[in-house]
């Protein structure tokens, strides 16, 4: 609403012929322009009922057909037009500064990424001077998006969603409408879809993965819908566009000119779908949000973090050479022999512009430095020919050349061990990168520097990965994992999101694990106990609290939770206790395991998720609210 008054208002300026309006990609220019200035403003009894309203793609702008009648032309998605080949640029401004005399009022949308590109044209830009702008939108305007929807409708949004909607919204810092409108559009469609009754509650919202989860169905429905031949290539472009800290994934621009059109094609429905970014001939991965909430990216980034690292590496020694102003010393011809195999290979990070000037940079000192090892050597032996010569001569002479031979070959081999020095230590080094995030690499690289060079250096490389636990991992699905281990019966739980249930016995990942169903949708709790030579497990989450006897084949014996969903458990001697989405900390006692008996539960006294639990003989201290633990004694005070 109240962007679409200030819309009329600039429409109906006297003498107003072109209107611009600008704002993030999604804030809703779209929607403003189809649905308020040509929904409303065209229609009977509108501010602008007098003119026929006329919608065209920015690539049509220079082909467009005079209207018979007074017009208002609308240009949505001005951005597009940066795309295009100069040409085609220039086309698309003539157009506007020469429309039709019928076409009494244009107006143009355009993302704010693309300003810069709309001011190129000074007969343009004299409409950008006082634009319509779309932007951030209030805690009440975001409300009313969030009620009036389900209000139309006969429904209602409790009062508790809203908050949690808000709170969700803010949980990445303050958000960009182009993103945070079409996530909160899907996250309440889905509660809509869930609620039994007319009242839409934080229990459908939080039941159905709440905000920021769409984010994961919003990308992998992207990706499904790339055809399967090209999907390779986006794991590439979208592993391009983040680096590692560490273990923090951070957000990396890289150049739209520098992809393939296989890429572009690939980039399109990520763009489309909001989740990536275009401005300013740069392309990046819209929210941080994106890189912790879509699981398959969070996958993609542990299986490729060993080239992650060296692409770290290659862009952090591109900076300091680019900005100490391109200088030989900063060069690392040695690495850069390895880092021209690796950007070789069709998986590898796509690298900027300076990266690669770099690397060629770095190869082109360790050719001239090999050209000078080579002169130097040619230009001993032409000294030992020379000195052989004057052997004829005397016998002094000969001498003199046969020393000079057996120097010259002296430095020929102490250039070659130098080379094979520099290289063992830089692949050694290498080797100590990666071994905190993948001891298996780190261990060949170790070998392969030491098989390049026997130095100090290479044998403690091979000595650190001798004495490197080598882990041994045992694969499941993305997302939430739990693990228990219940020593007296060395066995090993493994909750996951699919509801699985698996174990693997005498501790050993090797052996084939035993599985089972939990019955329940994605498992968020896992707590194992042994009680009187049985081995028990609460397994919690969608619909569930079940507890299962894993002593021998798996087991269910109750079921606790299935009215709700279980984020948190504990075992304390004989009780089970696990708390809930409403901010109940459920208690059962399993003095009889076969016949467990349901205690009193504890209370937090307002609608919070207990996510975090713990237990000790006299307290119990559950979870939920921001910066707060509360302490409950067994008695429940």
């Amino acid at each position: 609403e109240r962007a679409y008054e200030s819309l009329i208002e600039a429409c109906t300026q006297p003498g107003a012929s072109t209107v611009v309006v600008v704002g993030d990609s999604g804030s809703g220019k779209s929607s403003l322009l189809a649905a308020g200035l040509v929904g409303r403003g065209t229609a009977d009894g509108g501010p602008l009922e007098h003119l026929a309203p006329l919608s065209i793609a920015v690539v049509d702008l220079a082909a467009l057909t005079p209207p018979a009648e007074p017009t208002l032309l609308v240009v949505d998605q001005f951005e597009e037009a940066e795309q295009l080949d100069p040409d085609g640029q220039a086309a698309v401004f003539d157009a506007l500064a020469a429309l039709p005399e019928t076409v009494e009022l244009c107006v143009v949308a355009v993302t704010a990424g693309s300003f810069g590109f709309a001011m190129r044209d000074e007969r343009f830009a004299a409409h950008l001077a006082s634009p319509v702008l779309v932007g951030p939108l209030t805690a009440d305007e975001y409300t009313e998006i969030i009620e009036e929807p389900a209000r139309q409708h006969g429904r209602q949004v409790a009062r508790e969603l809203v908050d949690l909607a808000l709170r969700d919204l803010r949980h990445f810092g303050d958000p960009s409408p182009g993103t945070a409108l079409p996530l909160l559009s899907s996250a309440m469609r889905r509660a809509w879809q869930a609620a039994q009754g007319t009242t839409i509650t934080a229990a459908d919202y939080l039941g159905t993965g709440g905000l920021w989860s769409a984010l994961d169905d919003e990308a992998e429905a992207v990706l499904l819908a790339t055809p399967e031949h090209d999907r390779a290539v986006a794991k590439r472009l979208i592993l391009s566009m983040v680096q590692v800290e560490g273990e923090t994934i951070l957000r990396r621009k890289i150049s739209y000119a520098g992809l393939t059109p296989e890429m572009r094609g690939v980039l399109d429905g990520f763009v489309q779908a909001r989740l990536m970014t275009i401005a300013d001939g740069q392309i990046a991965i819209s929210h941080d949000a994106l890189l912790t909430r879509w699981q398959r990216l969070g996958q993609w980034v542990e299986e490729e973090r060993a080239s992650l690292l060296i692409a770290r590496r290659i862009h952090m020694a591109a900076q300091l050479w680019d900005e100490g102003g391109r200088h030989d010393e900063a060069l690392m011809p040695v690495e850069a022999e390895l880092w021209e195999t690796w950007t070789q290979a069709e998986d590898t990070p796509l690298l900027t512009a300076t990266e690669n000037d770099f690397i060629e940079a770095s190869l082109q000192l360790a050719l001239r430095r090999q050209q000078e090892q080579r002169h130097h050597v040619s230009r001993l032996r032409r000294r030992q020919w020379v000195a052989m010569a004057a052997a004829a001569l005397a016998i002094v002479m000969m001498l003199i050349a046969v020393v000079a031979g057996f120097r010259s070959e002296s430095y020929r081999y102490e250039a070659e061990a130098a080379t094979l020095t520099a290289q063992g230590r830089q692949v050694a080094l290498i080797a100590d990168e990666v071994r905190p995030v993948s001891p298996n690499t780190a261990g060949q690289l170790s070998v392969a520097a030491n098989s390049i060079d026997d130095s100090v250096q290479t044998r403690s490389a091979m000595l650190k990965s001798a004495g490197s636990p080598m882990p041994t991992r045992a694969v499941g699905p993305t997302g939430n994992t739990m693990v228990a281990h219940i020593p007296d019966h060395a066995l090993i739980v493994r909750g996951d999101s699919t509801g699985q249930i698996t174990m693997w016995r005498d501790a050993d990942l090797t052996t084939p694990p035993v599985e089972a169903a939990s019955d329940g949708g994605q498992l968020f709790a896992l707590a194992a106990t042994s009680l009187d030579g049985r081995a028990l497990a609460l397994v919690g989450g969608q619909r569930t609290a079940g507890v299962w006897d894993l002593t021998g084949e798996p087991r269910k014996i109750a079921d606790f939770g299935t009215d709700t969903v279980t984020y948190a458990a504990s075992w304390q001697g004989s009780t089970l206790y696990f708390g809930t989405l409403e901010g109940e900390i459920r208690r059962v006692d399993f003095s009889t395991p076969d016949s467990p008996e349901i205690l009193e539960p504890l209370e937090l006294g307002e609608s919070v998720v207990v996510t975090a639990l713990a237990t000790s003989a006299d307290r119990i201290l559950p979870a939920g609210r921001q910066d707060r633990v509360e302490v409950f004694a067994p008695d429940g005070e």
